[in-house]
């Protein structure tokens, strides 16, 4: 049975929970242990080949294993069971490679090809996609593993195992090399929540999640405080001191009838507006949801209630969530947790069990 608990409010001091300078990114060293895992997971998938694919929206597997991400572009990771991967890459993010401490030590080699580029730019003067694929064995008689962003069950795809999240050109030339029995999905290798090498953060790791965190909250803070009746939902935006920090994705600012996933669009605030909005960098999230009021005053008539109906017992749901959040508690006593506290019918809340942010 869910737990009755008094929901009141209190009045307390914003807690600081600091900053901290940018902490160093994973090494060369830490880059050839990743190649070296997934090298092994390679082998103990009887993969020839690993082709991990990379673009603006869907690159935090390339990012991974070489510590590049494209630009404007898309990116091929070519990675062999020995021997120097290859990273293919269009015209404008050649100049980008010195980013990869694999390539910078020259334990990468990159070909450029130029159909990768955005449209109007040079793109005859590099070689076919197959031949770039062939010169790297791809050939009948290769087991071909595909990396995008997802991977499917066959209760998803009837296809399964090879149904491919790659563009078509790209999926096209190697079943037409290898075979389509032979190219594989195989992003679960980096991003399986129990197997995948993405699901373990090194140091490195943790010291930028947080560092990211941080980022987040405070810039969300910032827009909390900076918050004032008729100002726009621009000026609110740049309250969050975005610093330049990569984006893990659009800042959402969504105001009255606007769609949450809507951004700034000049809107002024006023109270009694409902409000919500995001500051996500790489590895992470923060967002807030509710209506723009000094007290109940400023709520609709049907939300007057809101603190004792609504925010109390999430704020307890939440709270217990986090302390049942530990190594081994399975996640769907979690989802039962918050189902049973917050139930659908009369909440209309879903949990979200996370988006595997990283990148």
């Amino acid at each position: 049975m869910p737990i009755m608990r008094t929901t009141r409010t209190v009045e307390i001091d914003w807690p600081e929970f600091g900053g901290g300078s940018v902490p160093p990114r994973p090494t060369l060293a830490e880059f050839e242990a990743r190649l070296e895992a997934v090298r092994a997971a390679m082998e103990h998938a009887r993969l020839t080949h690993l082709v991990v694919y990379g673009d603006r929206e869907h690159f935090a597997n390339l990012a991974y294993l070489t510590g590049f991400d494209p630009r404007f572009e898309e990116a091929l990771l070519v990675v062999r069971t020995e021997g120097a991967p290859l990273l293919i890459v269009g015209n404008e993010c050649e100049g980008y490679l010195p980013i990869s401490p694999l390539w910078a030590a020259g334990r990468l080699r990159h070909e450029r090809f130029q159909s990768f580029s955005l449209l109007d730019q040079p793109r005859d003067q590099s070689r076919f996609l197959a031949d770039i694929f062939q010169d790297e064995a791809i050939a009948p008689g290769s087991t071909v593993g595909c990396v995008g962003w997802k991977y499917f069950a066959e209760s998803e795809d009837p296809a399964g195992v090879r149904a491919l999240d790659l563009p078509a050109y790209i999926a096209d030339t190697l079943r037409g090399l290898a075979g389509w029995e032979h190219v594989l999905n195989a992003t679960d290798l980096l991003m399986h929540p129990g197997y995948g090498l993405r699901s373990t953060c090194s140091p490195a790791d943790i010291a930028y999640l947080e560092y990211s965190g941080v980022l987040a909250s405070e810039g969300v803070r910032r827009m909390l405080f900076g918050l004032r009746d008729g100002m726009t939902d621009h000026e609110l935006a740049q309250c969050a001191g975005y610093n330049g920090e990569p984006l893990s994705c659009h800042m959402t600012l969504a105001v009255g009838d606007r769609p949450g996933l809507a951004g700034p669009g000049g809107v002024v605030i006023r109270r009694g507006d409902t409000l919500a909005f995001n500051v996500a960098y790489w590895g992470s999230n923060c967002c807030r949801a509710g209506w723009v009021a000094a007290s109940a005053r400023d709520l609709p008539p049907a939300a007057q209630d809101y603190v004792a109906a609504f925010a109390g017992p999430y704020f307890a749901a939440v709270a217990e969530w986090y302390d049942r959040l530990r190594i081994g508690a399975p996640g769907g006593e979690l989802a039962r947790l918050i189902a049973e506290r917050l139930p659908h019918e009369r909440f209309g809340i879903e949990l979200n069990p996370g988006h595997l942010i990283h990148l």
